[in-house]
């Protein structure tokens, strides 16, 4: 499958996957969600499972392969991430982070995945006993960080 046929597909996911919010939780009401957003976090989802979850979520996503599913949305990624250089009407940012508990490890390949085709980062984070409002600090702080970095390129 092509790279520009895969991302007309993660494009009709993503729109369906929006819709599917809009009418069941969003109800009427003032709502904000990232389809983008959601797309992502399966991609990586699935870069860290195995068999029955991957093949789940490539099915859902309707891709072959999670390489495949990589390839086409780190282009998506990479479009993000030129915020703007090659189209003057164009501005986007993104900060892709992923806060996993001190006591978990993480594999390796899906930190790979993670920092290679989605340009973001792994920290560890003690849930258990860290207090909500500090945690937020560490993503606020992880935000305001991104979105200088990208505002000074």
């Amino acid at each position: 499958m092509e790279l520009g046929q895969s991302t007309e597909i993660q494009n009709d996911v993503m729109v369906l996957l929006a819709k599917h919010v809009i009418a069941t939780v969003a109800n009427g009401s003032n709502f904000v969600f990232s389809p983008m957003s959601v797309n992502l976090l399966l991609c990586l989802i699935a870069a860290g499972s195995s068999c029955v979850s991957k093949q789940q979520i490539l099915t859902f996503l309707m891709s072959p392969s999670s390489d495949h599913l990589n390839a086409v949305l780190a282009k998506m990624v990479s479009v993000v991430h030129a915020n703007g250089t090659e189209r003057s009407d164009l501005r986007l940012s993104m900060a892709t982070g992923v806060w996993i508990d001190q006591s978990l490890s993480v594999k390796p390949s899906f930190k790979e995945v993670l920092e290679n085709s989605f340009k973001g980062n792994c920290s560890h984070v003690d849930f258990f006993n860290k207090k909500k409002k500090s945690i937020i600090k560490v993503v606020s702080d992880f935000l305001i960080t991104s979105y200088l970095f990208t505002r000074q390129r």
